[in-house]
């Protein structure tokens, strides 16, 4: 016989767990929006599985001593219980993972992802109905439920029996709804970690071409036209020089002037036309620049 302490400590962590379980999903219900049904169908579940169980202290937790119609009754609604359990846990893992894999379709953003759908009805209605006929037909039938030394009856006569109840059913129903939950953790996996052929704005990046500093310093040697080493002395900027201008007369001869018109002088004051000054006031290259036009003017005299 198990001893009775270890019954009651059992006994305490079943209650205090099923207390936990209404404060935590009260909060979720009330800061996720639609989801309130859910949080209710599981703190039911929960409570008819924890509560049949913590009944069990009335006989001091002693299947011997327990009543043969609370023992079925104990069973059975463990059964049912654990089914309703599965069905909302697979429900909750359908809608996250659906949301991961099919985001146009199914998204968590929204205040009526949560909301009820007619598929759940397979999840939360038909699962459990379907479960419970099993495991009650296969109880009667096979008069399954008998006493042992445990904390509370169970079907141990045949023993495969409670293969149809907790120990099994949820156990298979649960595989493709963790695979489905496996599916959308690669899937969010995939989606945060960043690829290293791109950068910030999504372009694939050239990969960095590494120079040595001699050849780094031998290209700017090329650049400037020296070799790395070499001091070179600046660069001599030509002095301009002033063109002799010609005669009056030459300039004349070879530029005739025009019928009906007087010929230009040298000195008419028609040739300061090109305002120099005012184009260059305070560059360093105004004077070159007044230079040239004048060697200009000359050579057209």
């Amino acid at each position: 016989m198990l001893p009775y302490a270890l019954k009651i400590v059992w006994f305490s962590l079943s209650l205090s767990g099923l207390i936990s379980c209404w404060a935590v999903l009260s909060a979720f219900a009330l800061a996720v929006p639609c989801s309130y049904w859910l949080a209710i169908l599981y703190c039911v579940g929960c409570t008819i599985l924890q509560g049949i169980f913590c009944l069990g202290l009335i006989w001091r937790m002693d299947p011997f001593l327990m009543p043969r119609s609370f023992c079925i009754a104990q069973t059975l609604l463990t059964g049912f219980s654990t089914f309703l359990l599965t069905g909302v846990c697979a429900t909750f893992s359908m809608v996250t993972s659906l949301t991961m894999l099919r985001p146009g379709i199914w998204n968590l953003s929204t205040s009526k992802t949560l909301a009820w759908h007619p598929s759940y009805t397979l999840t939360l209605v038909i699962f459990p109905i379907l479960a419970s006929a099993a495991q009650i037909t296969a109880v009667f039938k096979l008069d399954a439920v008998q006493p042992t030394d445990n904390f509370s009856c169970d079907a141990s006569k045949p023993i495969w029996v409670r293969f149809l109840g907790y120990a099994g059913t949820p156990l298979i129903f649960s595989i493709p709804f963790s695979c489905f939950a496996l599916m959308a953790v690669i899937r969010v996996f995939r989606n945060n970690t960043p690829d290293p052929d791109c950068n910030s704005t999504n372009l694939t990046s050239l990969p960095p071409k590494r120079i040595r500093m001699g050849t780094r310093r031998k290209d700017m040697g090329t650049w400037l036209g020296s070799e790395p080493g070499i001091r070179n002395s600046p660069i001599p900027i030509p002095t301009p020089r002033a063109l002799p201008s010609p005669s009056p007369s030459v300039a004349y001869a070879y530029y005739p002037a025009s019928p009906g018109r007087a010929p230009i002088s040298p000195n008419s004051p028609v040739l300061s036309f090109l305002p120099v000054d005012s184009i260059f006031p305070s560059a360093p290259l105004a004077p070159l620049m007044r230079l040239v036009v004048e060697v200009n003017v000359n050579m057209i005299h």
